[in-house]
């Protein structure tokens, strides 16, 4: 009888350690499938990671500067497009900026495009920045609505979640790494919120071929499919207020220029959300610069860029092709806006020219009714036909004086 006791105490006592263990390794076990199997149950439904989902290694923008750099530099000039400043080549021979006006869906967005100056091929595409509010899948799993992990996830900080969705390494386990370096297998909370990670990277980076992140700048950079054979397509992340914050650009492949170009980029690139005072802002710089400059690409990027927060703007495109216009090198920048212009406005475009005649035309109107109305009153006032002899002689020397001023006036506004 003693020995089925201990007997049935000993199996008790293995199924008792048996589902503990189970109970501390089975998140572990279920993370480790990540990228093979996925995960596949009544609580979450998740597809197998690519390989460019597990990691995501880490990058800088933080070039120390050669030689080399520093006998460019001076020919870069630091810009703000939309959420992002970055340096752009007003001052260099190998680059010339070109705008870039695409439709898209009844409406245009202005990018931005640099050619090379020797064989006008195009260096690199940046496209019109974007912002969209993360809506991040809390919702999307059975898992995710269970009270405890809906209140794991509702007390991270979302620039918490920006950073992990980033740098947690979902890669496998290994179980002679964690115990050599004494570390605890995953816990339950662990996997839940490691789920939810693997979730956000297969909902917001679908087709990605590689990421990267640089957590001095807090800012993501993914490499997309390549539209051709030509470029290389890629996409910066930024994050803020529960947006993203996007800026695409292409780069030309196998090419030094294209490659020094995007160098110079992600050296010196910030992320700042605009403002509504910063299109004022660009204006104000432009108004600063010297007359030479006014019409060099250095002044046309200024309003180029002021007139692409809102299109609708028609006095900054009006004095972008007016200062263009009188540039001998303006024809590259303003083709694409006389295309624009024609598409958009037809023959209802005012030019610059038109408008300053417009303006002198009405000047002029208004000033042969103010000389009409100054003659009028001075022939009632000259009338003296009812008027006694010497009242009548004084009153004719008044109206001569009077009409010597009034002839002195008229000089004075045609001189103005």
């Amino acid at each position: 009888m003693r020995f089925w006791v201990i007997i049935a105490a000993a199996l008790l006592l293995s199924l008792g350690l048996t589902g503990l263990a189970g109970y501390f390794l089975v998140p572990t076990i279920i993370f480790n499938g990540l990228g093979t199997e996925g995960v596949h149950n009544r609580w979450v439904q998740l597809d197998p990671l690519p390989r460019s989902l597990l990691y995501v290694p880490t990058f800088s923008t933080t070039i120390v500067p050669d030689d080399a750099w520093q006998g460019t530099i001076n020919l870069w000039k630091k810009y703000r497009f939309r959420d992002f400043n970055f340096l752009f080549p007003v001052n260099h021979p190998n680059y010339r900026l070109v705008p870039a006006l695409e439709e898209r869906e009844g409406h245009y967005d202005p990018g931005l495009e640099f050619i090379d100056d020797y064989n006008h091929q195009v260096l690199f595409k940046i496209r019109p920045t974007t912002f969209t509010t993360v809506h991040w899948p809390q919702d999307g799993q059975a898992l995710f609505r269970l009270p405890a992990v809906q209140q794991l996830l509702q007390a991270m900080d979302p620039a918490q979640w920006w950073h992990d969705v980033w740098t947690m390494d979902l890669r496998p386990k290994k179980w002679r790494e964690l115990w050599r370096q004494r570390q605890r297998p995953l816990s339950w909370g662990d996997l839940a919120y490691a789920l939810f990670v693997a979730q956000c990277r297969q909902e917001f980076f679908p087709e990605v071929k590689h990421l990267s992140f640089d957590p001095e700048k807090n800012l993501g950079l993914a490499s997309l499919e390549r539209p051709d054979n030509l470029f290389i397509h890629e996409r910066l992340y930024a994050f803020a207020e529960n947006n993203f914050y996007l800026l695409d650009w292409q780069m030309r492949l196998g090419n030094l220029s294209a490659e020094s170009f995007r160098e110079h980029l992600l050296q010196e690139i910030e992320f700042a959300p605009r403002r509504p005072d910063d299109v004022f802002t660009l204006y104000d710089a432009f108004t600063e610069l010297p007359y030479a400059k006014k019409i060099s690409e250095e002044g046309a990027t200024f309003l180029y860029l002021a007139w692409s927060y809102d299109l609708n703007q028609e006095n900054y495109l009006r004095s972008l092709v007016h200062y263009l216009e009188k540039s001998k090198d303006g024809m590259y920048f303003l083709a694409p806006l006389y295309t624009y212009i024609h598409r958009v406005y037809g023959d209802k475009f005012i030019s610059m020219h038109d408008l300053q005649k417009a303006e002198a035309a009405a000047k002029a109107q208004a000033l042969a009714k103010a000389q009409d109305e100054e003659l009028a009153k001075l022939r009632q006032e000259e009338d003296t036909s009812n008027l006694p002899p010497a009242e009548r002689i004084k009153k004719v020397i008044e109206n001569a004086k009077k009409q010597w001023q009034h002839n002195q006036q008229i000089r004075t506004w045609q001189k103005d």
